[in-house]
């Protein structure tokens, strides 16, 4: 996981919500599909860079992505058509969006013990060791390490695939040792993961 920078809304997007006050997400699929397409590709593609907002595991084929609301819908409607509460993701159950609201479950109460990829800085706190476990940076101070381990289990961003997956491009990054650093990044670029590429070729 990493900072999500994001962008101005779409002016399509804000002119829906503005124009269709008391909408629900389903409305915003049915009366205005194409300017969902096309929030969801801004985010996906321009904020996102094509990678999972949570795991990043790099998404190919946009429409196997999720707009994820951070804050679930049920429990702040204002926040349906909060541009800044959205976040493109993966679909599967096993990690990331669809784990924090289908597997765990979250409660209103616990977002403030986690770690929001649009608002903080993810990673002043996080980092992985060479098995492609993502852990608390080993400077921090007790509650921030517990905020980590609360937004890793969330996500559930220790899943074993998330696990190998990281391992396989940390043992990449050290195959190509001889190499420059921007070199490695440039051809790891389309294996995703890119705060493990950068914290091993730092």
């Amino acid at each position: 996981m990493r900072k999500i920078n994001k962008r101005e809304p779409l002016p399509e997007f804000v002119n829906f919500s503005a124009k269709n006050v008391g909408a629900n997400w389903d409305d915003f699929h049915k009366k205005a599909h194409d300017v969902y397409l096309l929030t969801r590709e801004q985010m996906l593609i321009v904020e996102q860079n094509c990678l999972c907002g949570y795991t990043e595991i790099p998404i190919n084929d946009i429409t196997e992505v999720h707009l994820d609301h951070y804050l679930k819908k049920s429990m702040s409607p204002k926040d349906t058509f909060n541009w800044n509460n959205l976040i493109a993701a993966t679909k599967d159950s096993d990690f990331g969006a669809n784990h924090k609201d289908g597997v765990y479950k979250i409660k209103i109460e616990e977002y403030g013990s986690i770690f929001n990829p649009v608002e903080d800085i993810i990673e002043n706190y996080f980092e992985y060791n060479s098995r492609g476990e993502i852990e608390p940076k080993a400077e921090l101070n007790p509650a921030l390490k517990a905020k980590v381990e609360k937004t890793i289990e969330v996500f559930n961003l220790q899943h074993e695939i998330l696990r190998r997956r990281r391992e396989n491009i940390i043992r990449q990054i050290n195959a190509y040792e001889d190499l420059a650093k921007e070199d490695i990044r440039r051809i790891l670029s389309p294996s995703g993961f890119v705060s493990v590429v950068h914290q091993f070729t730092r």
